[in-house]
């Protein structure tokens, strides 16, 4: 669940942003991951660093997939891309990775999207990035060095934001709800 990896979570994007810093002759544009505000209104301040960001890094676990709000998050990406960048070409700025084991079935909109699998040591996809972060620290640094180059390359070019009124409206982009139940 999240609460039990957040530490692992927070190591990754530490791990990650460095690696992104290192590509980017540290130069790195929207690098940082959302700091949101103690006492502030999280969903808002989310909306907005999805509305904005150049890359998202998705990190697939069933946590994540059973979530609307998670869902809603790649929908506002994706919804920008579809506006300012619907040619397929890349750098592609929804970068989805395997986190944890998947049980489920991946969402159509997951499933139309390339995996960042084909970097890592092969067969990490099955177990997942945090299995390979505490088991083999060597392929996790080299497996965050490719993905640092990937989320660079996305990052240096720009994605224009969502109007927040359209982000507000954000609706998932798959039914999170409906694969949590098992439907």
């Amino acid at each position: 669940g999240r609460r039990a990896d957040r530490e692992h979570v927070l190591r990754f994007h530490s791990d990650l942003e460095a690696m992104v810093r290192l590509h980017t002759d540290d130069r790195a544009f929207g690098a940082t991951g959302p700091t949101l505000e103690p006492g502030g209104g999280w969903r808002s301040e989310l909306l907005r660093h999805c509305a904005t960001t150049r890359t998202l890094v998705v990190l697939l676990s069933e946590t994540h997939l059973n979530s609307a709000w998670c869902a809603r998050e790649w929908w506002i990406v994706e919804e920008r891309v579809r506006r300012f960048r619907d040619d397929g070409a890349p750098p592609h700025h929804i970068l989805p990775l395997v986190w944890q084991p998947l049980s489920g079935p991946l969402p159509r909109v997951v499933r139309e999207r390339q995996r960042l699998d084909w970097v890592g040591v092969p067969g990490h996809a099955d177990a997942g990035v945090l299995e390979l972060m505490l088991t083999d620290p060597t392929a996790y640094r080299a497996l965050c060095y490719r993905i640092g180059a990937l989320v660079a390359r996305s990052a240096a070019d720009p994605l224009p934001p969502l109007p927040e009124a359209v982000a507000r409206e954000a609706v998932p982009a798959w039914d999170a709800v409906a694969r949590r139940e098992g439907a």
